[in-house]
């Protein structure tokens, strides 16, 4: 029997990318940093929220248990079901009889599914599903789900357009990867700034092998039907309906190493794991390796039933190698974005990525929510990605109205390159569009192909404190803004790595902008004005 969630789910405050513990503060409050100039120096971190992990985790249900695989399908505990022992034995026989239909057509999602069946028969409880196999069947979970550390293949054809498990509302799915520990070590203690940093240097050594581990692994479907591929794996069972537009609640997907394998790219339409307008749901613990689009996204669509993602958590989840966006919001409030850590990004097999941010935020219509979003302490490397495979950080929202409003990223640490002399993997550290009040703190920047902040139409925002290594080049500035008003850049440092031997160039170009104030921006430790105004035509 798997224990629950293994991995560090302790009584936690989320630590911040400096590796200091902080105290549970509100996100507005803004502490004062001191100007730092060289690379070790550590500012003190923007205040994380407080966010418990081990709440987004559904209740189980009291229950027996219904393990299943191949071999075997067998009830345990079965008095808990408070139900007969001839309700029990008809159970047992009807699993039976689906093994063997299971076994004879090589579907494990067959008896997946007739297991659910019974559950719910029997009043609910948990389900264990082992062995590993193929998915030829579409699976429904509406119970908790234990995976074992075996693998399991999503092999549905016909499929493009929904998950291979369709998860119900109250479900932890569970699986038994687990987050590697030098990257745990990183999060505590780590500093992103310094490239000679141990905790960084032990993460951006792990293998492929070493990420991996040797939990559950699920395999990406590989159907395609021409241009729509089948990427689909987790998604809530609400988001199945009605063109996205229903709802779900309290979901976790927790602990699963899922591995690509489809070859068609849908420009970054669908998602690995697709929550839909989710309340109180989470991803955490989680490995995507070179799937196929968007990586996971939390909302749907906002229109004609007014339904949007609300207090949602993405924490300590790894990607590489993902095609599009690793994490997206598109209709969402209350998203906690922590310690996640992205790296190669782009699809490598075949060579194709669509729009590849670390984290994209993008309402699509003026009904669409985007208020309070919190993007904090993550690790995005761009070494050996795709050339130009796009912006570490993605915050877009160009509607107005009451559904929209804060947005803070603060303590990320953005690498655009390390080794490489050649390319530029990262276009932008952080692309910012039609915010109204967001706050922009603490992040670190180093190397970009075009600016650390690219900025656009921006309104009373706080950028403040972002340390800014190396970065533009080729004509760019640093920061590179347009129809930007009210906004304060305070206490912002760019500075230059000796020896790197690229094309940089500091400081802030504004164009058509209004009643902005630049203050005590530093470069290479000098607070001497840098700013260019430039008309709007």
């Amino acid at each position: 029997m798997l224990e629950i969630l293994s991995v560090t789910l302790l009584s936690l405050t989320f630590l911040t990318s400096a590796g200091q513990s902080q105290s549970r503060r509100a996100a507005e409050m803004l502490p004062t940093f001191g100007a730092r100039s060289q690379a070790s120096a550590r500012p003190t971190p923007f205040p994380t929220p407080p966010i418990d992990p081990a709440s987004y985790i559904p209740r189980p249900e009291s229950g027996p248990t219904i393990t299943v695989s191949l071999n075997r399908a067998a009830i345990t505990d079965g008095a808990k079901s408070g139900k007969p022992s001839n309700v029990l034995n008809e159970s047992t026989q009807k699993l039976s009889l689906a093994r063997q239909q299971a076994v004879g057509s090589q579907d494990l999602g067959v008896l997946i599914n007739a297991a659910n069946e019974e559950l719910t028969r029997l009043g609910g409880g948990r389900l264990a599903i082992e062995g590993g196999g193929s998915i030829k069947s579409q699976v429904t979970l509406k119970h908790q789900t234990t995976f074992d550390s075996s693998t399991y293949a999503c092999d549905i054809n016909g499929l493009t357009d929904y998950g291979c498990f369709l998860v119900g509302d109250n479900v932890l799915v569970q699986g038994s990867w687990k987050v590697p520990q030098a990257l745990l070590d990183y999060f505590k203690n780590g500093n992103g700034r310094n490239p000679n940093d141990s905790y960084l240097l032990a993460v951006q050594r792990l293998t492929p092998g070493q990420l991996a581990g040797t939990g559950t692994t699920i395999l990406e479907p590989t159907y395609s039907n021409g241009p729509s591929p089948s990427i689909i794996v987790f998604q809530a069972l609400g988001d199945s309906c009605c063109s996205h537009m229903e709802k779900s609640q309290n979901i976790a997907v927790i602990g699963f190493h899922i591995k690509g394998r489809q070859q068609a790219f849908d420009g970054g339409v669908r998602q690995t794991v697709q929550f839909g307008n989710c309340q109180h749901c989470s991803l955490q613990n989680n490995y995507l390796e070179d799937t196929a689009s968007i990586g996971a996204q939390f909302g749907g669509v906002a229109l004609e039933k007014g339904n949007y993602s609300n207090v949602v958590l993405a924490w300590h989840n790894v990607f590489s190698g993902v095609a599009a966006a690793n994490i997206a919001a598109v209709n969402s409030e209350n998203a906690y974005v922590v310690e996640n850590y992205a790296f190669r990004l782009g699809h490598h097999h075949g060579q194709y990525a669509g729009g590849v941010c670390g984290f994209d935020l993008e309402t699509n219509s003026p009904a669409d929510h985007s208020k309070n979003i919190f993007v904090y302490n993550n690790l995005y490397d761009y070494e050996n990605s795709l050339p130009s495979a796009g912006n570490a950080l993605c915050l877009q929202d160009p509607f107005n109205g009451v559904n929209h409003g804060l947005v803070v990223a603060a303590n990320n640490i953005i690498i655009g390159g390390r080794d490489d002399r050649v390319y530029r993997f990262m276009s932008n550290g952080i692309m910012l569009n039609g915010l109204k009040g967001c706050k922009i703190i603490n992040n670190y920047v180093f190397r970009t192909g075009q600016n650390a902040i690219q900025a656009y139409s921006l309104q009373d925002c706080l950028i403040q404190d972002n340390d800014f290594e190396s970065t533009g080049g080729g004509g760019n500035p640093t920061v590179s803004t347009q129809n930007v008003s009210n906004t304060t850049f305070r206490r912002n440092h760019y500075r230059e790595r000796p020896g790197l031997g690229i094309s940089t160039q500091s400081g802030f170009v504004e164009k058509c902008g209004k009643n902005n104030i630049y203050d005590k921006n530093l470069t290479n430790g000098s607070d001497v004005p840098n700013v260019q105004h430039q008309p709007c035509n």
